[in-house]
């Protein structure tokens, strides 16, 4: 597997998993039959300062590639794309007629062209994009100049001015001609090229060119470098964590920015710093308390008293059986990578990696109750792998990830298909309003309850549910996937998702888990000198309702005095229309306003036109607006929603 930083592509700072082929496993293993000891020294990681691999690695690399030569491979991939995770292909030996030969790949398998390999030695791949078909070239367009209104303005009284001159020097020629007869014609100064009309219209173009400023431009040039110079030196946008002043990387829009009407912003990584903190559990009907860090730096009183039941062993008792599968669960159902590293105190500690925070968090409290997550060993190239997970106390018990189904904005959930002495578990995590369908049972009251209360203090919530798998069931399911794998056209990414699902059902639940994302600092001032300034502030998440709005109110986007109207859950576009024309009537005429919608009800509304005039007046009527469980696209489509109705309206998207 190799690591890769993708920042310069996307903008996200976490490492990429990537995995090569099951083809490559294969061709490996033919390899190794023939030179056992030689084969280890290519897996093996070269010595700390070796830049390039050694003599008998690069050896046994050509050993490798010359095995892929023998038989050929045969590639089969889709015409290329603009999108970075649309990658779907096929790659088999030539000549194969075997279907388990058949190796499909994907993202997982695929090194965009600007990517940057990361805690990897080295790697050999295929170029199956070059030239003009990479994803990067393909992405790469004209960069739109942004030009503000008093620019456009501007422009178009020098437009004016220039129809003006060039009209008054057509008539001034024709007039000068007109006379020439009577008055021209017997003067002797005049120029024998100026009996030209053409030269003579330029003549007076050059004799009146002072009407068009062309200091104006100048001038107006040299402010825009001022109000440049000036947010470069603004020490109140100081960073003192990064040691960085602001950087203005355009003057273009310099003067726009105090003109701003419509603010959206995101909210993880915008007004939230992006760091998880697991914060709280429900699990064994119950809330187990704070895990959080006292002020102290002590463990907060829910670690202990976890980590306390897991060692008493008490395997009759009810609690310890539901603690020791919820996070056996967040041990195992994840993409983490477990480094270790010698701490300041010479200890050796474990460190997690992962693309997502929030999966760091979570392997990381079940790591501090003890059970620790300790590595994971691809057994062959592709999705299978071993996980050693350690805890309670020192005994260690090895699960084998057979599948791994990841996240996504439409699934809302992650699962791992795992194997533990000839037991199959399929266990998934993901939002309780995907997760609540695939239960075996509806949540209790006193779960309800706990999720609601975590919501409302602004935490983000997991389902955490598992269910037993029988061998037959997984050989047929797997043979399914693997076909839907191997689709290079359009239906593939549909159908995975559908035969992906087919085992995330009837689920046994485990728990709940809420994390914290805590505030950047400086968020709630900020957010009030916004809305001070008469901008109209809309916080686009992906995050539960309760949860968005808590943190509404925690960054001060929603006061105790701010009327609120809801437009959340609607069955249908008329059900939309009626609350959105409701929370207009509740807001209409009203000061301090604050709108709440959802990702439900958008789908709908966004497809109504008459909907979408009625979203944009309630942007109008509200202060503020929070946005909740939007998906990417939808949050694209608000942002269109307000340009589209008002040509004239200055937005500012951020996140």
């Amino acid at each position: 597997e190799a690591f890769i930083s993708t920042v310069m592509l996307d903008g996200e700072t976490s490492l990429k998993v990537r995995q090569s082929p099951s083809l490559c496993e294969v061709m490996a293993g033919k390899c190794a039959k023939d030179q056992a000891f030689e084969w280890q020294q290519v897996q093996s990681q070269p010595k700390e300062g070796d830049l390039f691999p050694s003599l008998p690695l690069r050896q046994q690399m050509m050993r490798f590639i010359n095995g892929l030569k023998r038989p050929g491979v045969e590639f089969k991939f889709s015409a290329p794309t603009a999108v970075l995770s649309d990658v779907r292909g096929t790659l088999q030996p030539c000549g194969n007629q075997e279907a388990e030969l058949v190796c499909p790949f994907s993202e997982d398998n695929f090194l965009p062209r600007g990517c940057v390999l990361r805690n990897t030695p080295f790697i050999l791949a295929v170029a199956i994009y070059v030239g003009e078909d990479t994803k990067t070239r393909m992405n790469a367009s004209t960069s739109i100049m942004k030009f503000s209104n008093m620019q456009v303005n501007l422009n178009n009284c020098v437009r004016g001015l220039l129809v003006c001159l060039f009209s008054v020097c057509l008539f001034a020629t024709i007039i000068a001609f007109a006379a020439q007869g009577s008055l021209a014609a017997r003067s002797e100064e005049l120029i024998k090229d100026a009996r030209n009309p053409i030269i003579r219209f330029f003549m007076f173009c050059v004799t009146f060119y002072h009407v068009v400023p062309m200091s104006l431009y100048v001038i107006y040039e040299m402010l825009k470098l001022v109000l440049a110079f000036q947010v470069n030196a603004d020490k109140q946008m100081y960073d003192p964590v990064r040691d960085e002043m602001a950087k203005a990387r355009t003057a273009e829009v310099m003067e726009e920015m105090g003109q701003v009407n419509f603010l959206f912003s995101d909210k993880t990584g915008t007004l939230t710093a992006n760091e998880m903190v697991f914060a709280r559990c429900h699990v064994g009907a119950q809330d187990m308390g704070e895990f959080r860090k006292t002020s102290e730096g002590e463990p907060g009183p829910g670690v202990v008293k976890t980590r306390e039941m897991l060692l008493s062993g008490k395997s009759e008792d009810p609690l310890f059986k539901s603690l020791l599968n919820l996070f056996t669960c967040l041990a195992v159902c994840h993409s983490v990578q477990a480094l270790e590293k010698e701490s300041e105190d010479g200890k050796k500690r474990l460190t997690f990696n992962g693309m997502s925070p929030d999966e760091v968090a979570l392997v990381q409290i079940a790591d501090d109750v003890g059970m620790s997550f300790i590595s994971r060993v691809r057994k062959t190239a592709g999705n299978t792998s071993d996980i050693i997970v350690r805890g309670p106390g020192t005994s260690q018990r090895n699960f084998t990830v057979l599948h791994e189904l990841a996240f996504s904005s439409d699934r809302k959930r992650m699962s791992v298909i795992v194997k533990h002495k000839g037991s199959m578990w399929c266990i998934t995590k993901g939002a309780d309003s995907v997760m609540e369908g695939l239960l075996t049972e509806p949540f209790t009251e006193a779960c309800a309850a706990d999720l609601s209360t975590f919501s409302r203090q602004g935490l983000r919530t997991l389902i955490v549910g598992m269910r037993t798998i029988e061998q037959a069931e997984f050989d047929a399911w797997s043979a399914e996937y693997t076909s839907a794998r191997n689709l290079i056209d359009d239906t593939k990414e549909d159908r995975m998702a559908e035969v992906g699902a087919q085992l995330e059902k009837d689920l046994k639940f485990i728990g709940v888990t809420a994390v914290e994302d805590r505030l950047q600092d400086g968020v709630p001032e900020a957010i009030s000198t916004i809305k001070e300034a008469g901008i109209r502030l809309w916080v686009l998440t992906g995050d539960k309702t309760e949860t968005a709005v808590d943190i509404a109110k925690s960054c001060r986007l929603f006061s105790d005095d701010t009327t609120m109207a809801y437009a959340v859950l609607a069955e249908d576009a008329k059900d939309a229309e009626d609350k959105l024309l409701k929370a207009h009537s509740m807001l209409d005429g009203k000061t301090d306003t604050g709108l709440v919608l959802d990702g439900q009800t958008l789908l709908h509304a966004l497809a109504n036109q008459e909907c979408r005039k009625i979203i944009y007046e309630l942007g109008v009527v509200s202060r503020s607006c929070i946005c909740s469980r939007l998906s990417p696209m939808q949050k694209l489509e608000l942002v269109k929603l307000v340009r589209q109705q008002n040509k004239m309206a200055i937005t500012l998207a951020i996140g």
